[in-house]
């Protein structure tokens, strides 16, 4: 592997995923998703997919991301 290909390995199948997976953990369970959705209610009149926004940033999205971060691992093998 070269060097460049290296870097453009770690940035993208490592840190990228990773960054994600925290950032989906600090909106969803440190801060809450509450104040996502009053920024949403400041611009629009309604937010209908509240809840739907709230499970898929608590839930979907760091599963979707560990299984990002771990397949380029398992594709390896």
């Amino acid at each position: 592997m070269q060097f460049l290909d290296f870097f453009d390995f770690i940035s993208n199948n490592i840190m990228m995923p990773i960054v994600a997976l925290l950032t989906c953990t600090l909106i969803g369970w440190v801060t809450k998703p509450v104040y996502i959705e009053d920024e949403v209610l400041e611009s629009e009149e309604k937010f209908r997919s509240r809840k739907l926004h709230a499970v898929m940033l608590r839930y979907v999205c760091p599963v979707c991301m560990i299984i990002i971060l771990i397949t380029p691992f398992v594709t390896e093998i």
